[in-house]
C-alpha cells in the first residue's frame, strides 16, 4: 500500500537529499537536514527484494513539522524565542511509531511560529511567488517538491489542509484525538491534531493506521460501497463564494462521484460561519496563552501575529472560555444534524488558489468547521488552474469514520488521476 515502487532505503534517501540540494534554496521547506542519522537509519535496514513484502511505512522518507520532537534535533517551533533550544531527549510518539514502522526520518520541516500564522520564508513549489499556505507550510512543500515521501503537519484551524490544497498534495486530517500529541508543542490541546502528506492518500491513510492512537485499524477494511454512498454538498452561500477555479475543482470531485454511483444531495448547515471561528479564536488564544505566556517577556523576539495571540489569550476570563467552549458544542450539534442524511461531504478546502506573496498563509475559513466539528478531513489534489497553481477538494467525514473516510478519499484520488 502507498506509493512505494522498491524498498532500497539507501537508494531512495539519496534520491530524497539529491532532491533537497536541487530544490531546497528555493522552496526552503527545511528548517533541519539530519544526513548523518538518516544514512545510519537507511544502511541499517536491509534491503527487501519484493518490494510487496516489506512492512508499513519501510524505507520511505519523512519529514517532521518542527513543532514536533525528534531525538536529538532542537524543537524550534519556527520561534526566534526557541533558537537556543536544547536538542529533544525523546521522540514524539508519532515519531516513535514511524520509526518502528521503517521510516527514514530526514529532519525537521518549517513551521510558522508555534503553528500560528506569522509566515515562514517557504515557497510554494508550484510558483515561489505564492505562499505554499501554513502552518505546516515546509510539511507541504517538501512533499509537493519530491523531497519527501511523507510528512508530519498539525492542524488547529486549517494548517494541514490548507497547505496541502494551495501546494498540490494529498493530506489527511484524523479525528481529534486519533493521534497521540505527547512531544508535540502545543497551540490549542483541544483542537491540535497530527496528521500526514503525502502525494497518494494511501500513503497518508497507511501513515495514520501506522500512528493512531489506541485503536486497532485493518488497511483492508472496506469503504462504504459507492452504489449507497451518499454525498452531502454545503450549499450555504458562505461556500458558494468561491473563485472559478476553486468551482471547476469542486465540480470535477461532484463528477467523478456521480461517475462511481454516489448520491449527491445539497445540504445546508444553518450555522453562524464567522461567530464560530470567534469562538474558536477565545478558545485557541486561552489556551496558547496558558500553554506560553512566559514568551510574552520576550515580546521583541515573537512575530507580530503570534504576540497579539499570547496578548489577547492573557485578557480572556476563565468565563469567557468556557462560553466559547460551550457555544462550539452547540455548533457541533448542529453540524452533527446537518451532516445526518450523509456520510461524507465534498468541500472546497480554501476560496483561491495559493495568494501570491509570502507575508500570508492565505485564509482556512472553510476548513475551520469541520476542524470544529473534529471528524477526519481528506485533501486531494484535482488538477491545475489557469494561473498554474494546484486545485483541490476535501472531504469530510464523520468523528471516528477514519478508516472509512480515508479510504474512500484514496479511491476517489484513483478516480480523478485516472482522469
Amino acid at each position: 500500500m502507498g506509493s512505494k515502487t522498491a524498498c532500497e532505503p539507501l537508494h531512495r534517501l539519496h534520491t530524497a537529499l539529491s532532491r533537497i540540494r536541487e530544490m531546497d534554496h528555493t522552496t526552503k521547506a527545511w528548517e533541519t537536514i539530519d544526513e548523518n542519522g538518516a544514512l545510519q537509519r537507511a544502511a541499517a535496514l536491509p534491503v527487501i527484494p519484493d518490494h510487496k513484502a516489506a512492512p508499513g511505512l519501510y524505507g520511505l522518507t519523512v519529514g517532521i513539522k518542527d513543532v514536533i520532537d525528534v531525538a536529538g534535533m532542537p524543537t524550534k517551533a519556527g520561534s526566534a524565542a526557541r533558537a537556543n533550544i536544547a536538542p529533544a531527549e525523546i521522540d514524539a510518539t508519532v515519531v516513535t511509531r514511524l520509526k518502528n514502522a521503517g521510516a527514514i526520518i530526514l529532519g525537521k520541516t518549517k513551521t510558522t511560529e508555534f503553528a500560528y500564522t506569522d509566515p515562514t520564508d517557504t515557497a510554494n513549489p508550484a510558483n515561489p511567488r505564492h505562499t505554499p499556505g501554513g502552518s505546516s507550510s515546509g510539511s507541504a512543500a517538501a512533499v509537493a517538491a519530491g523531497m519527501a515521501d511523507l510528512a508530519l503537519g498539525t492542524q488547529t484551524v486549517g494548517s494541514i489542509c490548507r497547505p496541502a490544497a494551495y501546494c498540490g498534495v494529498a493530506a489527511f486530517k484524523p479525528s481529534t484525538g486519533s493521534t497521540a500529541c505527547h512531544g508535540v508543542v502545543p497551540l490549542s490541546r483541544t483542537f491540535d491534531t497530527v496528521g500526514f502528506l503525502a502525494r497518494d492518500m494511501r500513503l497518508a491513510v497507511e501513515a495514520f493506521a501506522c500512528c493512531a492512537d489506541g485503536v486497532a485499524l485493518e488497511l483492508k477494511a472496506a469503504p462504504t460501497p459507492w452504489s449507497t454512498l451518499r454525498v452531502g454538498l454545503i450549499a450555504d452561500p458562505f461556500y458558494l463564494d468561491c473563485d472559478p477555479d476553486v468551482a471547476a475543482a469542486l465540480e470535477t470531485g461532484r463528477h467523478a462521484l456521480e461517475r462511481l454511483g454516489a448520491t449527491l444531495t445539497d445540504i445546508k448547515a444553518h450555522i453562524d460561519y464567522e461567530a464560530m471561528r470567534e469562538q474558536h479564536r477565545v478558545m485557541m488564544f486561552r489556551e496558547a496563552a496558558l500553554a506560553h505566556d512566559h514568551l510574552l517577556e520576550q515580546r521583541g523576539l515573537l512575530g507580530p501575529n503570534w504576540r497579539a495571540a499570547l496578548e489577547r489569550g492573557a485578557t480572556l476570563s476563565e468565563s469567557d472560555y468556557w462560553d466559547a467552549r460551550d457555544s462550539l458544542a452547540e455548533a457541533r450539534v448542529r453540524l452533527a444534524a446537518a451532516c445526518g442524511p450523509v456520510d461524507v461531504l465534498l468541500l472546497p478546502p480554501t476560496r483561491t488558489t495559493a495568494p501570491e506573496g509570502l507575508h500570508s498563509t492565505g485564509d482556512a475559513g472553510l476548513i475551520l468547521p469541520w476542524t470544529v466539528f473534529g471528524g477526519p478531513l481528506a485533501v486531494l489534489p484535482v488538477g491545475t488552474a489557469g494561473n498554474g497553481l494546484p486545485t483541490a477538494v476535501m472531504i469530510a467525514g464523520k468523528p471516528w469514520a477514519d478508516l472509512a473516510t480515508g479510504l474512500l478519499a484514496a479511491n476517489l484520488q484513483s478516480e480523478l488521476g485516472h482522469r
